[in-house]
């Protein structure tokens, strides 16, 4: 018990390192950055008042309408980020009936995906009470 308990905080202690990394590589900056660069960051265009949602700078994505002089919706007073691909796309459906089919979407995927079936029993266990730490 107390090997595993190690082997579980060496684990979290990498993953934090990891997640400590990534938030210091910030891909979607250099991204962006390198759009700039090219000169194609900001260089889509939509027609006045297409729908659109957009990631603002506080992270909330928002339903927006294009303007005629400004490529970048600023709706509810928050300017959104740099116009790249990962920060926004034409409105498909309204943000409330997505979030509406993102929870059915995630309720059917956990019920499908939380328990394995024993090869020797065949009894169904729990995934996440049967994760052996492995070590690389």
């Amino acid at each position: 018990a107390a090997a595993l308990e190690r082997a579980e905080a060496a684990l979290r202690g990498r993953m934090d390192g990891l997640r400590s990394s990534l938030e210091r590589l910030r891909p979607e900056a250099i991204a962006a950055a390198a759009w700039r660069v090219g000169g194609t960051a900001g260089a889509r265009r939509y027609a006045a008042g297409q729908r659109l949602v957009v990631r603002d700078a506080d992270g909330a994505w928002r339903e927006a309408a294009a303007e005629e002089a400004r490529p970048l919706p600023t709706e509810f007073g928050v300017k959104p980020a740099s116009l790249h691909p990962w920060s926004h796309a034409p409105l498909e459906m309204p943000l409330d009936a997505f979030e509406a089919l993102r929870a059915q979407h995630t309720i059917v995927l956990r019920a499908q995906h939380s328990h394995i079936a024993d090869a020797l029993s065949g009894r169904r266990l729990d995934a996440l009470e049967q994760c052996v730490a492995i070590e690389v």
